[in-house]
């Protein structure tokens, strides 16, 4: 945001105010009206890890990240409407998350592996804290899980050809380890996108990751450069009014 002229006119401060809101805020739940589309009022209680939930969702896209600041700031001058309405758009569109899968493998692939001992100081400098892990650990005491058997952590090492694309924002699956994996498969090739985070939507000129992957499965063989149109993938402007 700071580097972004548009972001940073109109919001200069907004890593204070987030500050300011998370320590406010996880000190006890705010109280909100909220006024729906239809015009019924009702108030609402909205503890911190709600308002962070979302957040962390909304870094999972391009779109989301750039409508971040406007939420934190409109929440910090005490207008929770704009975030709320995220909830209630969701619900309009029945967003479905197979969250059965999810933890069919989280619960499996994932949680077996964390080490209590490293929850908190891995988590202390986050907006997140410890809240995301013990929601997990917490599902996953009441879900089946299966067995990954002997030298699951083991690195898959292969020369089969391998494309990796990896989004510099991506806030769970960072670039670290895709560079990580490809260490690994000497006949991969890594494709860095700048402006791209979990997933690629929001970004323009999408259809350059749809042609990369099917030039790659046409011919797997062949080695696949960063193509030019790589760099026309650029995100949305910051948004700044409803």
């Amino acid at each position: 945001c700071k580097n972004d002229s548009i972001c940073n006119r109109y919001y200069p401060n907004i890593k204070r105010e987030f500050s300011f809101l998370m320590k406010r805020w996880k000190q006890k739940p705010i109280s909100y009206t909220y006024t729906d589309s239809a015009g019924r009022a009702q108030l609402l209680t909205i503890p911190w890890h709600a308002f962070q939930t979302k957040i962390r969702s909304l870094m999972y896209d391009p779109a989301g990240i750039r409508t971040i600041p406007y939420l934190v700031h409109e929440a910090w001058k005490g207008n929770l409407t704009p975030y709320i309405d995220l909830y209630a758009k969701r619900k309009q569109n029945d967003y479905s998350f197979a969250e059965g899968l999810y933890l069919c493998m989280t619960c499996t692939e994932d949680v077996p592996f964390i080490r209590p001992s490293e929850i908190k100081p891995m988590t202390k400098k986050t907006f997140v804290d410890t809240y995301r892990i013990d929601q997990h650990l917490q599902a996953c005491q009441n879900w089946i899980s299966g067995n990954t058997g002997d030298g699951f952590l083991q690195p898959v090492v292969s020369t089969i050809p391998t494309l990796i694309l990896s989004g510099r924002f991506d806030p769970v699956t960072p670039t670290s380890w895709a560079k990580e994996i490809a260490d690994k498969l000497p006949n991969s090739t890594l494709v860095i996108f700048p402006y791209m985070a979990h997933v690629v939507d929001g970004l323009s000129n999408e259809q350059c990751f749809d042609n990369l992957i099917i030039e790659f499965l046409n011919d797997p063989t062949k080695k696949v450069a960063d193509p030019s149109c790589i760099k026309k993938m650029l995100p949305p402007d910051y948004k700044t009014s409803e």
